[in-house]
Order: structure tokens, then C-alpha cells, then sequence
């Protein structure tokens, strides 16, 4: 798993909170 790897799972995991917190507000 590389650094680019990485950094695209924590930006999608953040994309999905954001999207939640979304939905909750």
C-alpha cells in the first residue's frame, strides 16, 4: 500500500463523513 493509496482512502472516508453530516443536518 503506497502513500497515494493512502491518501485516497482517508479523502474518501472524509467524503463519506461529510456526506453523512449532510444528511444528519
Amino acid at each position: 500500500m503506497g502513500l497515494k493509496s493512502l491518501v485516497a482512502c482517508v479523502g474518501g472516508c472524509w467524503v463519506v463523513l461529510a456526506k453523512l453530516l449532510a444528511v444528519w443536518n
